[in-house]
């Protein structure tokens, strides 16, 4: 087994790139690491609607690009729409990607999401 300490993952060019605060290999050994964690606020991220499903949702025009606090999918839609108990997306782009529409798809700081 191989053990890599936080200064050696805070050197790693990518992980400084796209995880400079570690969230992402965060130890969540015990119950009270989990409270702590779940206390954390939930990562920055920049939502967007395109037009058609914006006026679908009442819009006049695209929505965004704005920033949201936002753990998950699911989260960002509700929020971004204005229904904290989410909203059925078909089409969402992460990070330039075309991804699943899953409510739980975790999200991270800085991802930029797009509802289509």
């Amino acid at each position: 087994m191989t053990t890599i300490d936080e200064a050696r993952l805070r050197r790693d060019p990518l992980l400084a790139a796209f995880d400079p605060e570690l969230d992402s290999v965060r130890n969540v050994n015990s119950p009270a690491d989990y409270r702590a964690a779940r206390a954390l606020p939930a990562p920055e991220v920049t939502v967007g609607v395109a037009s058609s499903l914006a006026a679908a949702a009442g819009h006049a025009g695209p929505i965004g690009p704005r920033t949201v606090r936002a753990a998950t999918l699911r989260a960002a839609a509700g929020l971004t729409f204005g229904r904290p108990g989410g909203l059925v997306v078909t089409s969402v782009v992460l990070n330039g990607d075309q991804v699943t529409s899953d409510g739980e798809t975790p999200l991270a700081a800085g991802d930029v999401v797009i509802f289509a």
